[in-house]
């Protein structure tokens, strides 16, 4: 199998990995859910876009992180 490239597809694989203790807690959420549900409406709004036949001799790594 190919290495998964979304969150759809290690879900798919966390059982083979994950204790079913581990399991449990990530699948689920406290109370109603709604911070689970949060979680994964947020996850919706980024979208990766590739950049394609563009110049990359002069490429910038870097990142913010918390502002």
């Amino acid at each position: 199998m190919n290495k998964p490239i979304n969150i759809c597809e290690y879900e798919s694989l966390a059982p083979k990995y994950l204790s079913l203790m581990a399991l449990d807690d990530y699948t689920s959420g406290a109370w109603d859910e709604m911070t689970l549900g949060d979680n994964r409406t947020a996850y919706k709004k980024y979208k990766l876009r590739p950049r394609m036949l563009v110049d990359v001799s002069q490429r910038n790594l870097s990142t913010k992180i918390l502002g």
